[in-house]
């Protein structure tokens, strides 16, 4: 069977874009957070992170390959799935962030540094 240029390319690009995209959960899920205090979770974000970037790479290289293809085509406009659901993410990170940013009015407020008396000072 005769396959049009970039269409093997693609069909390949989007198998692994689902295998990044979908590990990027299943890392999240079965890394442990083993750290305690102010890292605690981090190595599980890291690793969900990381495979999210590489998923990201994989979008983006899906949607130039696919160009070469007939606009007709319906792989054409399915290796576009990948990009849309990028931005979708994105969109959604910064709704949170700007949500976060806007919930109330007032500033963060940064805490002071004042030393803490833990026990009165005794007279012996």
């Amino acid at each position: 069977m005769y396959k049009k240029p970039g269409e093997r390319l693609t069909q390949v690009l989007l198998i692994w874009w689902l295998i990044a995209f979908v590990g990027a959960f299943v890392g999240y899920q079965l890394t442990a957070a083993t750290e305690m205090g102010l890292s605690a979770g981090l190595s599980k974000i890291t690793a969900f992170l990381g495979w999210q970037a590489a998923a990201a790479v994989l979008a983006l290289r899906c949607a130039f390959s696919s160009r070469r293809l007939p606009l007709d085509m319906g792989l054409r406009r399915l290796a576009l799935v990948p990009l849309t659901v990028l931005a979708l993410m994105l969109l959604a990170f910064l709704a949170l962030v700007l949500w976060a940013n806007l919930r109330s009015d007032e500033p963060v407020a940064f805490p002071t540094m004042e030393p803490v008396i833990l026990a009165p000072e005794s007279g012996s």
